[in-house]
């Protein structure tokens, strides 16, 4: 199993009933079911929350459980973080 990458997010409502332990202090994941194998995990920490207006380039409909990109603009000197997620507000 050594070398295989796998990008997956673990939800917590299935660590107790499948015997995960998340040990962040040495980034492991423990299935204990399954005669405790142990996998290297990655930790990303995350910063204090930013908040900054943004405003929409033009005027979008946007259709019942549709996804769409929405271009947007922000106000000049504001900065949004790279590498984070963002949550847009209506």
């Amino acid at each position: 199993m050594n070398g295989l990458i796998v990008n997956i997010l673990v939800g917590i409502d299935i660590l107790a009933p499948e015997g995960i332990i998340i040990d962040i202090a040495n980034e492991t994941l423990t299935f204990i079911i399954y005669i405790g194998i142990k996998v290297s995990i990655i930790v990303k920490v995350k910063g204090a929350k930013v908040e900054a207006k943004v405003l929409i380039a033009k005027k979008i409909v946007i259709l019942l459980k549709s996804t769409i990109i929405i271009p947007i603009r922000i106000k000049k000197g504001a900065i949004l973080p790279d590498r984070r997620d963002l949550l847009f507000k209506p």
